[in-house]
């Protein structure tokens, strides 16, 4: 059984123990490329520095953030279940399911790419996302991202979707 770490990058970028995931790599977890952000996101030094103190990679959440966009562009539920973060978390119709693999959501496929998650990403821009400890919010909450530990250190990071929110 995997054991749970919790990690907070705390203002200063310290690691200490809160809630970014597992230690272990989820399987079938799509690394995802590190795509330098446009000139007028990097420019951006309040961005920037709301990125670096919260711990995050830069490149790493602008290549994800296209990746989604991608996905949900095409509709494309195989290429969405390689961008999650396992179990997903779905919440629909006043219901909360933990979604433990990858057939499980491509089952919901009807669900996932509901038009008001749809919309949540296509109108969804960088500098707009919603940035905390908690992870990256999309619009109102329809999609989350969130940071996966790969190794016990919790040096390294897998970034994925972790919750989807029907609203």
């Amino acid at each position: 059984m995997l054991s749970r770490r919790i990690v907070l990058i705390g203002l200063l970028g310290t690691t200490t123990k809160a809630a970014f995931g597992q230690d272990a790599r989820p399987s079938g977890l799509m690394t995802q490329p590190r795509v330098t952000p446009p000139g007028e996101i990097l420019e951006n030094k309040e961005l920037m520095a709301l990125y670096q103190a919260l711990g995050y990679d830069v490149a790493a959440v602008y290549g994800l953030l296209r990746a989604v966009r991608t996905v949900f562009e095409k509709q494309d539920i195989r290429g969405f279940a390689n961008l999650c973060l396992l179990p997903l978390l779905l919440f629909a119709n006043k219901e909360r399911q933990a979604i433990a693999n990858r057939d499980g959501i491509e089952a919901r496929r009807a669900t996932i790419f509901a038009p008001q998650v749809r919309g949540a990403v296509e109108r969804q821009q960088f500098q707009a996302l919603g940035v905390s400890d908690h992870g990256i919010m999309y619009g109102a909450g329809e999609l989350w991202l969130r940071a996966r530990c790969q190794d016990r250190a919790c040096q390294q990071f897998d970034y994925g979707v972790a919750t989807i929110n029907v609203i």
